[in-house]
């Protein structure tokens, strides 16, 4: 599968995934596009017929209602799997 933008669109954002968490649910938005926690530390990115997985292999932080993280976007392992 082609490269996407996501990893860039990352590491433009400041180095930074700002997830603005909603109450009582794990979705989340970044960029316009719908995430979804997979496990605590993995990110679904729904694209196409394919999902991008982000994996934080540390820990986030959690401050107000925003789940941070600002690393470099290396700390994200990625790969592709089909919905």
């Amino acid at each position: 599968m082609a490269k996407t933008n996501i990893p860039q669109a990352i590491r433009r954002k400041g180095n930074a995934l700002i997830a603005q968490l909603n109450s009582g649910t794990s979705p989340f938005l970044y960029g316009g596009k719908r995430l979804k926690f997979v496990s605590p530390s993995l990110v679904s990115i729904p694209i196409g017929s394919y999902r991008l997985l982000c994996e934080y292999r540390y820990k986030w932080s959690l401050k107000s209602t925003k789940l941070m993280h600002h690393g470099a976007y290396e700390d994200f392992l990625y790969r592709y799997s089909k919905k």
